[in-house]
């Protein structure tokens, strides 16, 4: 998972590592551990399963907390993670993932809502990386399209947990504000 700011909006991108398939979301810059909790919530459903690892290429106060000897991920994001029977890791070096390159890409490609218009954009970045991103060429396999390679790395997702009920709760207020 990566994280752009972008004067008073932050794009959020989640890719995965093998097909590179991508999700999106723009959040207001000041996003909170529990938006960062949902995007995995929002990210997982729209994969149709979890990474049995979340990495964060670029963590920040919003996501770490630091206890005097190292950094730990605040625990609302230990509780998600968990939950999807995933773990949680960071990215040793800065700026050197695929989500934070995705994060880049994203905003220059596509225009950045005002934080008033944040659903709009979220359904039209949507949209668009449907449309275009998942059949687009694999950087690696360039014989084959993202979605091709994500069709089998879907086999190896974790699957979702059958009631999310307990999750939805915890984010229900803060997700009608940063959809």
């Amino acid at each position: 998972m990566g994280f752009t700011p972008a004067g008073d909006v932050g794009l959020l991108a989640v890719v995965l590592r093998h097909s590179r398939a991508t999700w999106a979301q723009w959040v207001d810059v000041d996003a909170s551990t529990a938006v960062f909790g949902r995007a995995l919530i929002d990210a997982a459903r729209h994969f149709g399963g979890a990474p049995w690892w979340w990495v964060f290429e670029e963590p920040d106060c919003r996501v770490l907390h630091w206890d005097g000897r190292r950094q730990h991920f605040a625990a609302l994001l230990q509780v998600v993670a968990k939950h999807m029977a995933s773990s949680l890791a960071l990215w040793h070096e800065r700026f050197g993932g695929p989500a934070v390159a995705a994060c880049e890409r994203l905003f220059w490609m596509r225009p950045c809502p005002r934080r008033c218009e944040l659903a709009a954009g979220n359904v039209a970045l949507r949209v668009w990386l449907n449309e275009t991103l998942q059949h687009s060429p694999h950087p690696q396999q360039p014989s084959r399209s993202v979605a091709d390679v994500f069709a089998e790395e879907r086999r190896t997702l974790v699957p979702l947990p059958a009631s999310w009920a307990a999750l939805d709760v915890w984010f229900e207020a803060e997700s009608a504000d940063d959809v």
